[in-house]
């Protein structure tokens, strides 16, 4: 999925788990903290692909710079170990094991991505040896199709109509 689907999806997977179990921050900036946290998070997995938002926002290139050569040299291809699913778990052991609420906003928006990445015919790594899908193979969610697009606009209503609640 493109950068803006996987934010909007942090961000909705945020708000829908705090409806659940409570956890963001009352505090308007605390609160504007974790929820740049969880956008953060859901773009962070992409770290190890040229063309992903997060390398932009953060200007890293493979070809230059330190950060951009060790990057490369530990994520040789994209949806790599950035895509485990253990990753994220453990992002989310660490962040409730030091109780930082932005942690674990970082780390819910991580897993989002995990999430999101497994409804698309690539699906994501598990154990580096199988993929993992969420979605039967017809109903996997192409990177750029209308579908994606249609995906991002719900959850952007559905944020949208819940802000009015």
């Amino acid at each position: 999925m493109r950068g803006h689907t996987h934010a909007i999806f942090g961000f909705a997977g945020a708000i829908a788990l705090n409806i659940v179990v409570p956890y963001l921050p009352t505090s308007p900036y605390l609160l504007a903290g974790a929820l740049s946290s969880v956008v953060l998070g859901g773009l962070m997995p992409d770290i190890d692909s040229d063309e992903s938002k997060i390398r932009q926002i953060m200007h890293i290139n493979r070809k230059g710079g330190c950060l951009g050569i060790l990057v490369s040299w530990l994520m040789p291809a994209h949806r790599g170990l950035t895509h485990e699913p253990i990753v994220a778990a453990l992002l989310m052991v660490l962040a409730i094991w030091f109780g930082s609420p932005l942690a674990l906003a970082f780390a819910i928006g991580y897993a989002s991505h995990m999430l999101s990445d497994a409804l698309t015919p690539l699906g994501i790594p598990h154990f580096g040896r199988w993929r993992l899908h969420l979605l039967p193979k017809p109903l996997r969610i192409k990177t750029g199709s209308w579908v994606e697009h249609l995906v991002f606009m719900a959850l952007c209503m559905w944020l949208w109509l819940y802000g009015l609640h």
